[in-house]
């Protein structure tokens, strides 16, 4: 059975993840684009890699990791129950 606080919690690092990749990250690739470069932005960079960090004591890649591998296993448990139906 699941614990409902993992659920919390899986919803949360899918919030966070989303945020920061459709919408910070975009965004700070807009104004190195407008700014040609000139203006540093790599603190910003180094933000969205700490907020995993502050959030929940991961690095990005084991976000995504962690994101990938919870996808393969819905996708072979959605499999097992279309097998047996």
């Amino acid at each position: 059975m699941v614990n409902p606080l993992m659920l919390i919690y899986l919803f949360c690092l899918d919030l966070i993840f989303i945020i920061n990749q459709a919408l910070l990250y975009p965004i700070i690739q807009i104004l190195k684009a407008m700014t040609c470069g000139i203006v540093d932005l790599s603190c910003l960079n180094r933000g969205l890699e700490k907020s995993y960090e502050f959030f929940f004591e991961m690095k990005k890649l084991e976000v995504a990791g962690f994101r990938r591998m919870r996808t393969i296993s819905q996708l072979t448990f959605e499999s097992l129950i279309q097998a047996t139906l």
